[in-house]
């Protein structure tokens, strides 16, 4: 009865081990990591750095952003409301808190960027000046 013991206790951890080891190894430990707006080095990444925008989770009042990054959290469904002005500075307000200012290249890019958005984003509230 004891060897019984010992040979169920046995495959447990045998198991267990094999199960941690699978897990291990079919992770990836190289790659990057999008922190708080910045791409991070996770272990030792052979592939470059990702071309997209890496997005913070915040933002500050105010915060100035690249029209890209204004763009991505459009089109992410990260904005629950744009405005811009004859100026050409955009206003997003983040749905996770804050608003960042981007310029715009073109006057009216953002109402096309926001009716693009709207058919998977839903309803994205749009203002002029």
């Amino acid at each position: 009865m004891r060897k019984q013991y010992i040979f169920i206790i046995s495959a447990m951890l045998a198991t267990a081990l094999l199960t941690v080891l699978a897990l291990r190894l079919s992770t990836s430990e190289d790659t990057w990591v999008c922190s708080e707006g910045q791409w991070m080095k996770h272990g030792n990444p052979t592939a470059p750095v990702p071309a997209d925008a890496c997005l913070k989770s915040r933002y500050a009042e105010g915060e100035v952003v690249s029209w890209e990054t204004a763009k991505q959290l459009v089109t992410d469904c990260r904005a629950g409301k744009v405005m811009q002005t004859h100026a050409r500075q955009v206003f997003v307000t983040v749905k996770t808190g804050g608003r960042v200012v981007a310029m715009e290249p073109e006057i009216d890019e953002i109402m096309t960027v926001a009716a693009t958005a709207k058919a998977h984003c839903g309803n994205i509230e749009i203002a002029t000046e």
